[in-house]
C-alpha cells in the first residue's frame, strides 16, 4: 500500500515500532477513522479476534545481503534468513538500552541505531512515496523513553524527509486505541507481552491540551515474549523426537518457525500441528503450551513482575484498587491462559484485550493535534537548587505554561555553582510544576555529588503531597563536567535555555572558569 497524492492532507500515519513486530495504521477519511495497514511482501496477518477479522504486522527484521540489497520485515522470514548473520533483529531493545555493539555484516558493520534508522527508512518510505514531508506521523515511544530514544526517532523519519512527526507514549496511544473514557488523574496499567519480553508499566492520566499523555509510576519487564515461548516449545519437540528416535527433519530456523505458527494457531484452536521441512507432523494443543509454560515458571514470573510494578507504584502512594483498567498489548497476549490469569488477577470488568496488536498504532494515528495547542507548553518546569541562606530547596523556572515551540529566543537564562571543592558534575534536574490548585509544595528527589566523585539518588525530606511534582528527566540525567574541578559557592557555568519545534528542552552552557562553551543547544529532555 502507498499513501496516495490526492489524499495526503488528511492522512496521519501511526507508528508502533516493536521488538518482534512493527504495526503501521492509518487515520484518513471523513468522518476519519483509523486501521492497521498491510505493506505488500513486507507485513503479514495475524488473527486477532473470535472472527476472520486479522491484523497486518511488520516482523521487525532487516537482512543485509553481499550484494548491498536489503530485505525488511516478511521478506527477510520467506527468504529463510531470520538467522542470518546477515539480519538484525530486536532493535528497539538494543537502541533503547543504548547499546554501542556494532553488528558485523558483509564487508561492514552497522548500529543498532544504524539499522532500526534503515528498517524504518524502508517501510515508510514505501508508504509515503515521493512526497513525505506532507505526511503527517506519530511514532508511539515507550513510556519510559528517554530523551536518547526519543531523538532518534525524530532523526531517522528526518532521513526520510517527513517534517510534521510527532511522539506519544504507548500507554497514550494504547488508551486512545482503546477508546477509554480516562480521566486526569486516573491511573492504568498497560500489560505488553510481545515477541521479546513482557513489560508492565503503571501510568497516571494527565491533562494536555491535544489530548491525554501519561506518567510513569512503576514499571518492571522479564524476558518471557514470544521468541522465548517458541524456545520452549522447540525444546520440547527436539526431546520427543529424540526420544521417538525420528529427529525434526528440520534446521532450528524451521522448527522455531513452526513453532510460532502454532503457538499462534492455539489462540483460537484447541489443538493443532508442528511440522517443520519433511519432517513428522507432532500434535500440540493448548493444555500442552499451558504444561511448557508452567514447566518454566511463566505465570509465577508474570505475576511477580506485575507485583514489581505495583509495587514502586505504591511507593509514589498509589495502590492496585486505583487501577481504572488494565490495558493489555502484544501478540502473546491473545494467548488464553495469559489472558485468564491476567483477568483473575483484575477482573473481567477492568482488563481490555480486544486490540493488543494494533490499539498502540492505530491511537498513535489518532494522537495528532488538530489545533495549535500542541506547539505550546502545558505545564510550568524549573531547576531545583539548595538556598543555603533559607536552608531549604527552591525551584526557579525555566520555562512556562503556554511558551510556544519553537522559541525564538532563549526562555531562560541561569548561572549555577560548585557546592563543594572538587565537585566535577553538576547536574541539571528539570521539575514539572503542579497546577497553583495543588498548591506549592513538592516532594522530590535529589543529585548528590559526594567527594568521592559518586552520583547519588537521595529523597528530599519534604513530606508533603507525594503526587504534585516530577523530576522529569530522573531517568536520564544530565551533567556539566567541570574541569578543572569547582570550588564552594563558585559560580561556574552561565546556561541558556530554549526550545525546539518538538518540545525539546535545549541548554547551552558557557564556563566562566575557562571561557569555553562546554555544550550548545543540547537535549535535555522533552517537555509537554
Amino acid at each position: 500500500m502507498r499513501i496516495t497524492e490526492a489524499g495526503m492532507d488528511n492522512v496521519t500515519l501511526g507508528v508502533d515500532f516493536g521488538v518482534s513486530n512493527t504495526v503501521v495504521a492509518v487515520r484518513e477519511g471523513n468522518p476519519r477513522r483509523s486501521r492497521a495497514i498491510p505493506l505488500p511482501g513486507r507485513s503479514r496477518n495475524i488473527r486477532a479476534g473470535a472472527g476472520d477479522e486479522q491484523v497486518p504486522v511488520i516482523p521487525s527484521l532487516i537482512h543485509y545481503s553481499p550484494d548491498g540489497h536489503r530485505w525488511t520485515g516478511q521478506e527477510v522470514m520467506e527468504r529463510g534468513l531470520p538467522e542470518s548473520p546477515g539480519t538484525v533483529s530486536r532493535m528497539k531493545h538494543y537502541i533503547s538500552s543504548r547499546s554501542s555493539a556494532r553488528i558485523v555484516l558483509s564487508g561492514s558493520t552497522r548500529s543498532y541505531r544504524e539499522a532500526g534508522s534503515d528498517f524504518l527508512v524502508e517501510i515508510l518510505s514505501s508508504l509515503s512515496g515521493e512526497n513525505p514531508r506532507r505526511i503527517e506521523t506519530v511514532f508511539a515511544v515507550p513510556p519510559e523513553a528517554d530523551g536518547h530514544y526519543r531523538e532518534w526517532i525524530l532523526s531517522a523519519a528526518g532521513a526520510i524527509g517527513m517534517s510534521h512527526v510527532r511522539v506519544v507514549d504507548e500507554a497514550s496511544a494504547a488508551a486512545l486505541g482503546y477508546r477509554l473514557p480516562l480521566r486526569p488523574g486516573e491511573v492504568f496499567m498497560l500489560f505488553g507481552l510481545g515477541g521479546g519480553s513482557l513489560e508492565v508499566c503503571v501510568v497516571r492520566v494527565e491533562e494536555d491540551g491535544a489530548g491525554i499523555r501519561c506518567r510513569v509510576l512503576g514499571s518492571a519487564r522479564d524476558a518471557l515474549g514470544g521468541m522465548y515461548m517458541d524456545r520452549w516449545i522447540a525444546a520440547g519437540v527436539g526431546e520427543l523426537a529424540e526420544h521417538q528416535g525420528t529427529g525434526t527433519g528440520s534446521s532450528l530456523p524451521d522448527l522455531l518457525r513452526s513453532c510460532r505458527m502454532a503457538r499462534e494457531d492455539l489462540t483460537f484452536l484447541e489443538r493443532t500441528e508442528i511440522r517443520a521441512g519433511e519432517g513428522p507432523a507432532y500434535p500440540f494443543t493448548r493444555s500442552c503450551l499451558e504444561k511448557i509454560l508452567e514447566g518454566h515458571g511463566f505465570f509465577s514470573r508474570l505475576h511477580s513482575t506485575i507485583q514489581q510494578a505495583l509495587q514502586t507504584a505504591g511507593s509514589r502512594g498509589y495502590t492496585e484498587e486505583d487501577l481504572a483498567g488494565v490495558l493489555m498489548t502484544g501478540g502473546c497476549s491473545l494467548i488464553p491462559s495469559i489472558k485468564a490469569a491476567v483477568e483473575e488477577r483484575f477482573g473481567r470488568s477492568r482488563t481490555h484485550s480486544k486490540y493488543p496488536l494494533d490499539a498502540v498504532a492505530r491511537g498513535a494515528s489518532e494522537f495528532f493535534p488538530e489545533d495549535d495547542n500542541d506547539f505550546q507548553l502545558k505545564h510550568d518546569y524549573a531547576l531545583r537548587f539548595w538556598n543555603s541562606g533559607k536552608m531549604n530547596y527552591e525551584f526557579r523556572t525555566i520555562a512556562r505554561r503556554g511558551q510556544r515551540c519553537p522559541s525564538s529566543r532563549p526562555v531562560s537564562r541561569f548561572l549555577i555553582r560548585g557546592t563543594y571543592e572538587g565537585q566535577t558534575q553538576l547536574g541539571i534536574p528539570v521539575y514539572e510544576l503542579p497546577g497553583a490548585e495543588q498548591g506549592n509544595q513538592y516532594r522530590s528527589r535529589e543529585l548528590v555529588s559526594d567527594p568521592e566523585g559518586g552520583v547519588r539518588l537521595v529523597e528530599s525530606r519534604d513530606e508533603s503531597d507525594q503526587r504534585a511534582a516530577f523530576w522529569v528527566n530522573e531517568r536520564d540525567p544530565f551533567f556539566l563536567t567541570a574541569d578543572p574541578p569547582t570550588l564552594p559557592g563558585e559560580s561556574r557555568f552561565e546556561l541558556s535555555f530554549s526550545l525546539d519545534g518538538n518540545k525539546q528542552l535545549l541548554v547551552s552552557a558557557r564556563d566562566l572558569k575557562t571561557g569555553r562553551i562546554a555544550v550548545e543547544n543540547r537535549p535535555v529532555i522533552r517537555l509537554d
